[in-house]
């Protein structure tokens, strides 16, 4: 079909245990405004992007059987081409494409192809990979930093901010 790949259709993911995680802040009556479990999959990925600036490592994207969902929801689908924007310029550098010109266009247009497509969320399946691996960094430094015993998602909120600027700065 003119050099084109045919459209995929995938599944964003989150462990289980950060899956388990959002649902005890949802179930917690002081919990209010919880959100959808893709947004809180975003904050997830955002600190592993961050974090992975720093450190260049990457864990395994969580395993089939750990759906979310196959599409934007909720507050991220009113950003989701920024977020897609962010985890694409990310790849696109792994590739060694930091700097951008002409002499590049080609190679990095075939990259983004790989990356992604018109339909769905608008990433193939790499690029939901990609996106899930993030994720997944993202969760395991939560873990790693005890903030996943947060009770209320306003101490998360609070504990999230901190641990995230701290990679900042």
């Amino acid at each position: 079909v003119d050099g084109k790949t045919a459209e995929q259709a995938g599944y964003f993911r989150l462990c289980d245990q950060a899956r388990a995680f959002t649902t005890k802040l949802k179930n917690n009556p002081e919990s209010s405004n919880f959100g959808v479990m893709l947004e809180f999959y975003w904050l997830c990925a955002q600190l592993g992007l961050v974090a992975y600036s720093q450190d260049q490592n990457l864990p395994k994207a969580p395993p089939p059987g750990t759906e979310v969902t196959d599409e934007f929801t909720g507050e991220t689908r009113n950003h989701q081409y920024l977020q897609r924007s962010f985890v694409m310029f990310r790849y696109l550098c792994d590739m060694g494409y930091e700097e951008f010109d002409s002499d590049s266009s080609d190679p990095i247009e075939n990259a983004m192809d790989q990356f992604l497509q018109m339909t769905g969320t608008h990433l193939t399946n790499r690029g939901l990979k990609e996106m899930d691996t993030y994720a997944q960094k993202g969760w395991d430094i939560i873990e790693e930093k005890g903030i996943s015993r947060a009770s209320t998602m306003s101490v998360f909120l609070t504990q999230y901010v901190e641990l995230l600027q701290s990679y900042l700065d």
